[in-house]
């Protein structure tokens, strides 16, 4: 698979630092492909280059084929942003 651009996955990606990283990233030029248990937020739906993967981190035994996923329809994340947290409690 040959990229125009490159390519950041980042984990909670809908809202906080994650949501800002995603739209600096996508200011730049970058491929944003956002994980996040939560629906993307209105101010990244519909920017070129934005593509959401709604998923729960906690469901570890799915991960490897989120992964995959998102190879086969991106290539290998040139940059990943791990901002993904779950609540304890």
């Amino acid at each position: 698979m040959t990229k125009d651009r490159p390519v950041a996955l980042v984990t909670g990606s809908s809202r906080g630092l994650g949501q800002a990283i995603t739209l600096e990233l996508l200011s730049r030029g970058t491929e944003v492909v956002g994980l996040s248990r939560s629906p993307a937020p209105k101010v990244v739906q519909g920017i070129p280059g934005y593509h959401q993967l709604r998923f729960d981190l906690n469901q570890t035994g799915e991960i490897h084929s989120k992964v995959q996923e998102i190879i086969t329809a991106h290539g290998v994340p040139d940059y990943m942003v791990l901002n993904g947290a779950m609540g304890l409690g």
